[in-house]
């Protein structure tokens, strides 16, 4: 044998080493439902936590039990067709390297400079957005609250004259297309930064929203503060009356609340709404405990 071909024969068994060796120091350490976890998994799963912040006493042993809690969620929102496909993680992964101001790359460049292989870290999101959406569901499912439930809160929250907040509310849209360039959201903004600092009073301010191109203004009629969800209550809570509120993104485009007006009526409605919206997350919280304890108990689970 000449010495090129020996050589060859010995960069070829050295690549052919290469993976052997990483799988003799990566074993399986635990098996959840005939499906393994590995000593790699969990020493990766521990640097994400270090990483982040939320290492707690052994990061080993949390690693390796949060791991457990994922793949038991990952397993039954499987089941029930809730699986959080590697689109929606790469979506969600290049969220997080935007808010950290860097390109989905640079974030992986970061990861790996850490020890942290960029694939691990995408499975601590994938399960972190498996538990929500499962337990979600499972919630919504299953919470119910009586109305002498509720009842029995309002009478022990007091029975003094109950008051309900009425806003009148106009919504403008900046119209954007489906995928529009970054460049034109920033025009837009601008506009819509500029139609707020104009807008005074709802009468004069609808004129100047519909003197502008592709902009839509509609009346949101008369709501109740504890009929308006999410961050659109405070956002409508925070706006004065007859201004108008900062641009958000929305499906439409870049859309902004106008608070025309706003008055008090005696009422209980915004008191109920608000109480049970407070019941309902408290069963939630309890029930999303329950929801691992009751998937660990059902399970096979194999620590070697």
């Amino acid at each position: 044998m000449n010495m090129a071909r020996l050589i060859l024969c010995a960069a070829a068994l050295l690549v052919l080493s290469v993976p052997n060796a990483a799988m003799a120091q990566s074993k399986i350490v635990a098996v959840v439902n005939d499906e393994p976890i590995t000593s790699l998994d969990v020493n990766q799963r521990a640097r994400v936590l270090t990483l982040i912040g939320q290492a707690r006493g052994n990061a080993r042993n949390q690693a390796l039990e949060m791991l457990i809690d994922d793949l038991l969620v990952i397993q039954a929102a499987r089941r029930r067709n809730l699986s959080v496909d590697d689109s929606q993680v790469d979506s969600f992964f290049a969220s997080r390297a935007k808010a950290a101001r860097l390109s989905p790359a640079q974030m992986q460049q970061a990861l790996r400079q850490r020890g942290v292989n960029p694939r691990a870290f995408k499975d601590f999101l994938r399960g972190r957005m498996t538990y929500q959406r499962y337990t979600g569901a499972v919630a919504r499912s299953r919470l119910r609250v009586t109305e002498q439930r509720l009842s029995a809160a309002l009478k022990k929250k007091g029975d003094g004259a109950q008051t309900s907040t009425q806003y009148e509310l106009k919504q403008i849209i900046f119209v954007l297309p489906e995928k529009a360039s970054a460049a034109l959201v920033r025009r837009r903004e601008t506009e819509a930064n500029a139609l707020r600092r104009r807008f005074d009073g709802c009468e004069e301010g609808e004129k100047l929203a519909r003197s502008l191109k592709e902009v839509v203004v509609r009346s949101a009629g008369r709501r109740s503060i504890g009929e308006i969800q999410g961050r659109m209550r405070k956002i409508v809570k925070d706006t004065p009356i007859g201004k108008a509120s900062k641009p958000i993104r929305s499906p439409l485009g870049l859309e902004m609340i106008a608070v025309c007006s706003k008055r008090e009526i005696a009422s209980d409605a915004d008191a109920r709404i608000e109480i049970g919206q407070d019941l309902r997350t408290e069963q939630a919280d309890a029930m999303q405990k329950r929801v691992i304890r009751d998937l660990r108990q059902d399970a096979i689970i194999v620590r070697r």
